[in-house]
């Protein structure tokens, strides 16, 4: 593998990180990154891929999914992107179809954590608890430091109505990272279900205190360009077709050999 490859991974690999983590701006950055360099390396796959990326944590799923589903055909033994297909898929409630990719790549690399632990979250939502619970095992037992893993444990054993157990699960996540301030609202949600009002209503204090210090709140100003951005960004559907459409008859530009960018 290509050390420019390398990085591309590396660059998807701390992107997913930042957007587990609650950082999603800098998360964007790194995806950002991933895109200009599978531009100028002229790596075809990955530039759907992290176009995908991008649509995936805008929250545009029906982009995300045909970005990721081209990338996987031009490149269908990369069980990297599969996972980002899988994902997308589940994150839209097909999770069937999720469950399948995630198969796929499983068998392409059975000791990638992340495919474990994102399988879990599709069985949770599918309310198939123990499987679920059998695939964060397995995430942790090949990451022991996946936080994301513990904590996405404890909230299927919470969907399963085992909070005590949940209450353990999250206070080991935090044992692994004091900030993950996901992990602390839901050992809040536990502790209210188990009847611990008073430890519940302090997870929850302490969790919005910790949200806002590692998130950085955006300003007034950011949150109105923000929205200003997802109006211009209700025409999506339409240029998904347009972009389907170009596919289809093979007159997508896809590459320059640099981008403006990169080219000062």
């Amino acid at each position: 593998m290509s050390a420019e490859l390398v990085r591309l991974k590396k660059l998807s690999i701390l992107a997913d990180e930042l957007t587990s983590s609650g950082k999603i701006e800098a998360s964007r950055n790194k995806i950002i990154d991933g895109l200009e360099l599978a531009i100028e390396i002229e790596e075809q796959p990955y530039f759907y891929f992290f176009q995908g990326e991008l649509n995936y944590l805008d929250e545009h799923l029906l982009a995300a999914v045909e970005y990721y589903r081209v990338a996987s055909e031009l490149e269908p033994r990369s069980p990297f992107i599969l996972r980002g297909l899988g994902v997308a898929y589940s994150k839209q409630n097909c999770v069937r179809k999720a469950i399948a990719i995630f198969d796929r790549a499983s068998k392409m690399n059975p000791y990638d954590h992340r495919l474990w632990r994102q399988k879990g979250v599709t069985l949770s939502k599918m309310k198939e608890f123990d499987k679920a619970l059998k695939c964060f095992d397995r995430a942790i037992k090949l990451d022991a430091n996946d936080y994301h893993s513990y904590r996405q444990r404890g909230v299927t054993l919470i969907n399963a109505g085992q909070y005590e157990e949940a209450i353990y699960m999250f206070s080991k996540t935090l044992l692994l990272n004091p900030n993950d301030f996901r992990a602390l609202y839901e050992k809040g949600k536990a502790l209210n279900y188990a009847g611990h009002g008073a430890e519940a209503l302090r997870a929850h204090s302490l969790s919005v205190e910790i949200e806002k210090r590692v998130t950085h709140v955006p300003s007034r100003e950011s949150l109105l360009a923000r929205i200003k951005m997802n109006r211009i960004r209700k025409n999506q559907i339409r240029i998904l077709g347009e972009f389907r459409s170009a596919i289809q008859e093979e007159s997508i530009p896809l590459f320059k050999k640099r981008s403006t960018h990169l080219a000062k």
